[in-house]
């Protein structure tokens, strides 16, 4: 005897959905992604290495660059100077240097806003200090017909600066400033002197807060500042007649300061 007809069609269509269920999905396992090079924390660099602390007890290399000790057209007060220039790498701090005038006085530097003379920077002592470049000077006085002017650092001596009316000094004229030759000539002798001849008050010739020395001239006189070498040459009155400096390569990725 044969089973209905509607019986077997249930049992076919029962046996082939079981045919076809899929089986149990299993969840894949998960994955993590890789760490890119750049999401990986840094390996620590190794520290710099500090720089050497300067000997506070080694001078600094300064040097009196010029000198007016006879006004011609203003008071002696107003006109009278003593230019300093840093020869040094690094900055000097005003409070540290001083004058010892002829009168046997010590008098000492006034710039509050700046109280620093860079490396390469030019300092103009006056009794007014009055000007960018100048520093007040309380009491001081320079005599028209000879002298001698001493600077000191701490109390010890680093340059010298005297002038004469007399051979082998230049001839004495007023309104006329002296400077010195070279940074390394010594300022005791006459030869080491020589009449400004750069403008300053109409008929007045002198050129405070301004050097004269070429880059050259350091450098083939073994000054050690580069840097103040450079500097020196980028503030040069006359630049068409300073040589290129030799030593320019070798501070050109020293940082140097803009010049103003």
């Amino acid at each position: 005897m044969h089973p209905p007809v509607p019986l077997l069609v249930l049992g076919l269509a029962t046996l082939l959905l079981a045919c076809t269920t899929p089986a149990e999905v299993r969840p894949a396992p998960e994955t993590r992604p890789m760490a890119s090079a750049s999401s990986r924390p840094a390996a620590p660099r190794p520290a710099a290495p500090a720089p050497a602390p300067v000997d506070p007890g080694q001078p600094p290399r300064l040097r009196i660059s010029e000198i007016m000790t006879d006004p011609l057209l203003i008071d002696d007060v107003a006109g009278e100077y003593v230019e300093v220039v840093n020869l040094s790498d690094g900055p000097v701090r005003l409070a540290d240097l001083a004058l010892l005038l002829p009168s046997g006085k010590t008098v000492s530097p006034e710039r509050p806003s700046v109280p620093l003379l860079a490396a390469g920077g030019v300092l103009v002592a006056t009794p007014l200090g009055a000007g960018p470049t100048e520093a007040k000077v309380r009491g001081m006085r320079l005599p028209n017909a000879a002298g001698r002017v001493e600077l000191l650092w701490r109390g010890k001596q680093v340059d010298v600066a005297q002038w004469h009316r007399k051979w082998p000094w230049p001839k004495a004229m007023a309104g006329r400033a002296l400077e010195r030759t070279t940074p390394g000539a010594d300022g005791l002798a006459g030869g080491s002197w020589r009449r400004s001849r750069e403008t300053l008050r109409g008929i007045e010739r002198g050129s405070p807060g301004r050097l004269t020395w070429s880059c050259e001239v350091l450098a083939r006189e073994g000054i050690g500042s580069l840097v103040a070498c450079s500097k020196l040459e980028r503030g040069q009155k006359r630049p068409n007649r300073t040589p290129r400096c030799p030593v320019r390569e070798e501070v050109a990725g020293g940082g140097l300061e803009p010049s103003t």
